[in-house]
């Protein structure tokens, strides 16, 4: 049996982190409205989407569901 080799954990300073520039967005792609129901549903299936096809990480697109639902509870009380 091989043994496995140890990798180091790599510290990371926390502002660092909270001062990295946010992710840009695919090229092609417009903005969306997310103030309406349509627009969060369609940001919904574009994170989902991202998510399947490894393009965002699964524990990043839960987060980002999570707000988007309750954009889309705004939303929804906005189109009545």
């Amino acid at each position: 049996m091989s043994a496995k080799k140890s990798v180091p954990a790599e510290i990371v300073d926390p502002a660092e982190v909270l001062d990295a520039p946010p992710d840009k967005p695919r090229r092609g792609r417009r903005p969306i409205d997310l103030s309406t129901t349509a627009g969060v549903l369609e940001e919904l299936s574009r994170v989902y989407r991202d998510a399947r096809h490894g393009r965002l990480d699964v524990n990043r697109a839960a987060k980002l569901t999570f707000i988007l639902n309750v954009a889309l509870a705004e939303a929804d009380d906005m189109d009545e």
